[in-house]
């Protein structure tokens, strides 16, 4: 019935759209004033019943509920509270904000038998409840989390025995409930909510806890929550990222001014402060940046099939991050990405799947251009033209800029979302590492630490490239006074990575597992939280 009420919908709403005009002798004009208006109508009559009649009283027989169990319990919630939400229950098409609070949250996630774990509901409707009345009393609307996260203990991680009488011949069912038993799974279930500001989020989990005392057995809680009127609160982490990124403003904007002032008046820089101070210049950044220069063989040996290397990485590379490396929500307590691995498990299986589950291993190459690259420098030249500090210093000098603004920026980006998962509380095990560990990045040692303990980390590359690079100096030093060292280093060096490869997995130190499924505390790292 709601099937073919949508169907009418569509069809009505395409055929008077705007792009098609009425026409008096038109055959389709006609055949709408004759047949489809009138459906139109009746449908819409049908659906305004339905809605009247099924929705309202689900709601009331649920406000039953509630007030008696408020009554009976003598919770401590705040008296004005009960009664809105008493109004709300009772009369849910009486206000829009009523049914907007409603129609906002309050529902299973879609997709539970397969494992979704979040229904988001609908973020900003919910915000948009603003400046509301109750009783002479102002209110906006109040978005949160129902979260309800069960206890990860041996009792769960096994087989669970059900009782299969209570379920007759609904034999699917008790394997469904065995499979999210069995999975383990790390993230809390989250379902939206949405209520006035009036009412505080523990009136409202005191509220659910009285009508299911199943909620009393586990950590279930009313968190996350946001509201228009909330005030961000700005820390000395969060102003000192943005006055770090707003330095360099300082210099780009005078020298784009001086340097225009100077193209328009035709004149040239002749002060060595102020050329050093134009490098900064948007303008002349931009000249470089677009500039198409062709250099002789004389001038510059370039290596033409790097670039398709390294093209044809980056491409593996992106499919991965965008295809099974989801980093940042592994690390969330609510992910809307979680699901029973089993669909992962078919894929992977695949030969068109392979550069999205291994592509991450093409990272490699870039090691392998960097080492190739490097060599080849300083062996056209007859001795090391720098000293181990100032090429430490060099490289370091290289990469630290980019690398602040990039913590930098990962710490200021909360300010400039807006969603359900933008809470703060959500967010924090993504930011910690940028505000507590930002040091190991300055120090190029990121990769020695887990991945919770980085910011970005994608960063654990810069860090070993680093680090490679001044092991490759130290044995560019040996080759250089032709020491048979430097032959045995290099086979030592293979040697060693080979080693650190194969150890951990023969002795079963680390769990080879798909990487979409590190989603769930199967993985090492995410059950140590």
């Amino acid at each position: 019935m709601i099937l073919l009420q949508l169907i009418s919908i569509i069809l009505f709403n395409e055929l008077t759209s705007a792009q098609r005009p009425i026409r008096p002798n038109d055959f389709r004009s006609q055949f709408i004033e004759a047949h489809l208006t009138e459906f139109w109508k009746n449908q819409t009559d049908s659906l305004e019943s339905y809605i009247l009649h099924h929705f309202n009283t689900f709601v009331i027989n649920h406000a039953n509920v509630f007030n008696d169990s408020s009554n009976d319990q003598g919770l401590a919630i705040n008296p004005k509270c009960l009664e809105i939400i008493d109004y709300m229950l009772r009369s849910p098409l009486d206000e829009e904000w009523i049914l907007k609070s409603i129609d906002s949250g309050f529902r299973l996630p879609s997709g539970i038998l397969s494992g979704t774990t979040t229904s988001l509901g609908d973020f900003d409707q919910c915000i948009s409840i603003q400046n509301e009345i109750f009783k002479n009393e102002s209110f906006h609307g109040r978005y949160c989390f129902a979260t309800l996260s069960i206890p990860r203990t041996e009792l769960f991680r096994n087989s669970m025995p059900i009782d299969s009488e209570r379920f007759g011949n609904q034999s699917w069912l008790i394997d469904s409930i065995q499979r999210w038993y069995h999975n383990d799974n790390f993230y809390s279930t989250a379902i939206a909510l949405c209520f006035p500001t009036i009412c505080e989020p523990n009136d409202i989990l005191q509220l659910l806890q009285s009508n299911s005392k199943f909620l009393a057995q586990f950590e279930f809680n009313v968190t996350y929550c946001q509201s228009s009127n909330d005030v961000r609160e700005y820390d000395s982490g969060l102003i000192v990222a943005i006055i770090i990124l707003c330095l360099p403003w300082l210099l780009i904007v005078p020298a784009t001014l001086i340097e225009k002032f100077s193209n328009i008046h035709q004149r040239s820089i002749s002060s060595r402060p102020l050329q050093y101070l134009l490098c900064f210049s948007l303008i002349k950044n931009n000249r470089f940046l677009f500039q198409i220069k062709k250099a002789s063989g004389a001038d510059r040996q370039e290596f033409q099939f790097i670039h398709g290397i390294r093209a044809l990485g980056s491409i593996f590379i992106m499919c991965a991050h965008a295809g099974a490396l989801v980093f940042v929500p592994m690390f969330m307590p609510i992910s809307i990405l979680a699901r029973h691995p089993t669909d992962s498990i078919a894929i992977s299986k695949t030969l068109l799947a392979q550069p999205f589950y291994n592509g991450a291993l093409i990272v490699m190459t870039f090691f392998v251009i960097s080492g190739f690259l490097g060599s080849y420098l300083h062996a056209s030249k007859q001795k090391l033209s720098l000293s181990f500090v100032s090429h430490l210093l060099l490289r370091w000098a290289r990469f630290t800029p980019a690398l602040v603004g990039t913590i930098c920026l990962n710490i200021v980006l909360q300010i400039f979302g807006n969603g359900p998962l933008f809470h703060r509380d959500i967010l924090w095990p993504t930011l910690r590492p940028c505000y507590r560990n930002w040091w190991i990045h300055l120090l190029y040692i990121s990769n020695f630490f887990g991945f919770e303990e980085m910011c970005n980390i994608q960063t654990w590359y810069i860090s070993a490239d680093l680090q490679v690079h001044l092991i490759s100096y130290l044995i560019l030093v040996l080759w250089f006074r032709k020491n048979r060292w430097a032959i045995i280093g290099c086979i030592s060096l293979i040697l060693i990575g080979m080693i650190g490869i194969v150890i951990p997995i023969a002795f079963d130190w680390i769990q080879l597992v798909l990487i979409q499924t590190i989603v769930y505390t199967k993985f090492p790292y995410v059950k140590s939280r």
